[in-house]
């Protein structure tokens, strides 16, 4: 039986598109990114989620908090 393709939002491509042009935004997207996947290396994943000034979920650390916490062990 095939599948019928949800109707898409403009409103919400258009805002899509805003935001990956946005260069503040991308920082922000590869640093929650990279945040959550040396989160989940380490073995830290079980840190609360938090929400951050732009009401996007990210992982507790960033990776520059990350890092940091590897160095400190060392």
């Amino acid at each position: 039986m095939p599948r019928v393709a949800k109707p898409y939002d403009p409103v919400r491509i258009a805002h899509l598109k805003q935001q990956i042009r946005d260069p503040e935004y991308v920082d922000g997207a590869i640093d929650r990114l990279a945040g959550r996947i040396t989160d989940k290396l380490l073995g830290l994943e079980e840190d609360a989620i938090r929400i951050d000034r732009n009401n996007y979920r990210r992982a507790r650390s960033s990776s520059m908090e990350s890092a940091n916490r590897l160095r400190d062990e060392e």
